[in-house]
């Protein structure tokens, strides 16, 4: 009303009284904080108790990769990749420059996702195998990449993707489940890139 001075807005009941479940957000958290909560102060809690903040989970397609050299060609990185390597490279051609240069272990083309074909083959190499994956989707045959990881082959996957973790989100897929991201992320990766001045290496 005019002429009064602005004070802090209550609610009352009729008579006067405050509702018996308005309840002080301070108080209340000071003490849960002191008390603890009860089975009736659950409900109530997530009302007044502002949630904690969380951290996003990390996950491959949102890690940042370490940029660790730049060489003049591709094929330059060839003797330095260990085995159990995933390796992706940015741009057509490059998977398959990069594992032929390669100077140990037989090498496969995966260029069809077909299980009873190029695949079921190249599975009876040697571990410590080159394959190098033209595919389309190669979500398609992320468990078979995931195997001869761990029998110790190098697995060179092509992409189209413009950054490591857009790669990465497209080799997980739309169906890529949290255990297959955990089981890739085990294994050395490593994102090779053109630029410039030639190609750069990113590790995860």
């Amino acid at each position: 009303m005019a002429g009064e001075e602005g004070s802090d807005f209550e609610l009352r009941t009729p008579t006067g009284e405050q509702p018996a479940n308005l309840v002080d957000a301070h108080e209340f958290s000071s003490r849960v904080d002191d008390e603890g909560l009860d089975d009736d102060d659950i409900d109530l809690a997530e009302l007044v108790i502002p949630p904690p903040d969380h951290e996003p989970v990390d996950s491959l397609a949102s890690q940042a990769p370490q940029v660790l050299d730049v060489r003049d060609s591709l094929e330059a990185f060839a003797g330095e990749v260990a085995l159990g390597t995933l390796c992706i490279v940015q741009g057509e051609g490059g998977a398959e420059a990069l594992a032929t240069a390669m100077p140990e272990g037989d090498y496969a083309l995966i260029d069809d996702a077909a299980p009873e074909g190029v695949l079921r083959a190249a599975a009876e190499l040697e571990p410590g195998s080159r394959f190098a994956v033209r595919l389309e989707d190669p979500n398609l045959v992320l468990g078979w990449i995931l195997r001869r990881l761990e029998e110790g082959s190098i697995v060179v996957v092509e992409t189209r993707a413009r950054t490591a973790p857009g790669a990465q989100r497209i080799l997980l897929g739309t169906s890529g489940t949290r255990r297959a991201e955990q089981w890739l992320s085990v294994h050395a990766s490593s994102w090779f890139a053109q630029e410039p001045d030639g190609w750069s290496r990113h590790d995860f």
